[in-house]
């Protein structure tokens, strides 16, 4: 594997998910001992948040799929909570001279209650977006 903290590959060929990578892609190489061959083969290592956690991106394949300069994309933002909460705060860094977040909307599983909507502080600072 080209990140084993990541991906885990035995020397039976068995990979094994150990935790998430915002590379866009991981490597995973095996030969067989007698030489009849080998193989190569381009994974994402995604995994589900973990309860009370937070995952940013995409859900299944890479976190974040590869954007052309000027193009504007969504990235989703879970939290994995068993029960309801209560309060929470979540802030996401980023970096000002290569993003430029834009909006803040509430998915459908948003919701704080039934009256009440998630807030948020966008670019202030201009690094900073809060979701509260």
């Amino acid at each position: 594997s080209s990140e084993p903290a990541a991906i885990q590959l035995s020397s039976a060929a068995v990979a094994t998910l150990v935790s998430s990578s915002l590379s866009p892609q991981i490597m995973l190489s095996a030969s067989s001992s007698c030489g009849i061959g080998s193989w190569d083969i381009g994974v994402a290592a995604n995994v589900d948040p973990s309860p009370y956690d937070v995952d940013f991106g995409l859900p299944i394949g890479p976190h974040f799929a590869q954007r052309n300069p000027g193009e504007r994309w969504d990235m989703l933002v879970r939290v994995a909570s068993p029960n309801r909460l209560i309060t929470f705060q979540v802030l996401l860094f980023i970096d000002v001279t290569a993003l430029i977040a834009m909006d803040v909307s509430q998915g459908r599983d948003w919701l704080a209650s039934r009256d009440q909507l998630v807030g948020f502080s966008l670019n202030d600072p201009a690094e900073e977006v809060l979701i509260t």
